[in-house]
């Protein structure tokens, strides 16, 4: 195990201590286009190796993009990202603006 991995799997632990029952959001690049949707259900699966699940609805429109990626972001949010985690749950322009 490299240095890189064991600093990965204690920031890993760290960030969900914070977010025990906390707003996510999953995003993914898929064909060069950007997927995401607020997430609630984001929990840690295991910290060796460090893996996280999530659960969302087939009917989705980033359904597709996730189930088809190799890779997955989660963006754990605070309070303070209160309007993001709206724009990512309610509109299609999800990426529009900063």
């Amino acid at each position: 195990m490299t240095s890189d991995d064991v600093a990965f799997e204690g920031t890993f632990k760290e960030m969900f201590r914070r977010h025990a029952a906390g707003v996510a959001i999953i995003t993914v690049n898929y064909d060069g286009v950007p997927y995401g949707f607020t997430a609630t259900s984001v929990a840690s699966l295991s910290a060796k190796p460090p893996r996280f699940t999530f659960n969302m609805a087939r009917s989705s429109s980033s359904w597709p993009a996730v189930a088809n990626t190799t890779y997955i972001g989660v963006h754990m949010l605070g309070l303070e990202n209160q309007e993001l985690a709206d724009r990512f749950a309610r509109t299609k322009e999800r990426f529009a603006g900063d």
